[in-house]
């Protein structure tokens, strides 16, 4: 009896295995892919997005309520109230959570490119109260790079001004930094051309608005717009 020899073997390995990937064409055949059109998709960017923590622990049946406080604001999407927030004595139990107990809300930025300049979150905060709510706490996130200008009033456009602001704000932040307010501070500044106090987070950060809020009014002042304003923007 002869033998195949191994030369023979391996041919007849290859014209098989031939056989069956043209087999394989045939009958399921594929598109070519050029370039990196076989690759995963790159993530989606976060979206401008409000994230409101309401004063009452509990919302119950508050999303109509909402829905028409918020409707005002033209810039703001629908409300979407989260899951039942936990109660008070869970929330005990986790107290490094802050705000854990309360029910909360997330808002975004209606068609962020169009919109981003008619942002103001005082306005925001304004159409909440006017129904009766109140936010215990507002962070807002979703921009890589941004700048947020406060309008000061009264007007503060004198040297003597600008310079007592700037040492009120330096004096209050090196204050505040130890007790863990003003992380996702980077650095300010006093525009004296338009009485604004200007604001610059670090990139890609969550900024509490209302540690914004609360350092002009220590400071003397009440802010009569906060607006957002994307680094390239305007």
């Amino acid at each position: 009896m002869t033998f195949a020899s191994f030369r023979q073997i391996v041919m007849l390995t290859l014209l098989t295995t031939g056989l069956l990937l043209g087999i394989d064409r045939i009958k399921n055949p594929r598109r070519a892919m050029i370039g990196s059109e076989g690759a995963a998709p790159a993530p989606v960017a976060d979206k401008p997005t409000l994230h409101l923590w309401l004063g009452h622990p509990s919302c119950g049946g508050c999303l109509t309520g909402l829905e028409e406080a918020l409707s005002e604001v033209a810039w703001l999407e629908a409300p979407k109230v989260l899951e039942k927030p936990p109660t008070p004595e869970q929330a005990k139990e986790t107290p490094d959570v802050v705000n854990g107990y309360r029910q909360q809300v997330v808002v975004g930025i209606k068609d962020p490119e169009r919109n981003l300049r008619n942002v103001d979150f005082v306005a925001a905060l304004a159409g909440l109260h006017k129904a009766g709510f109140s936010a215990a706490q507002m962070e807002f996130s979703g921009l890589p790079h941004y700048r947020l200008e406060a309008e000061l009033a009264p007007m503060c456009s004198s040297p003597a001004c600008v310079a007592g602001t700037r040492q009120a704000m330096d004096e209050l932040v090196r204050a505040s930094k130890p007790k863990g307010w003003f992380r996702w501070l980077d650095s300010y500044s006093v525009d004296r051309v338009n009485g604004a106090l200007v604001i610059y987070p670090r990139m890609n950060a969550t900024v509490d608005l209302m540690e914004v809020l609360g350092a002009i009014n220590t400071i003397g002042f009440e802010a009569g717009s906060l607006t957002v304003h994307a680094h390239g923007a305007n």
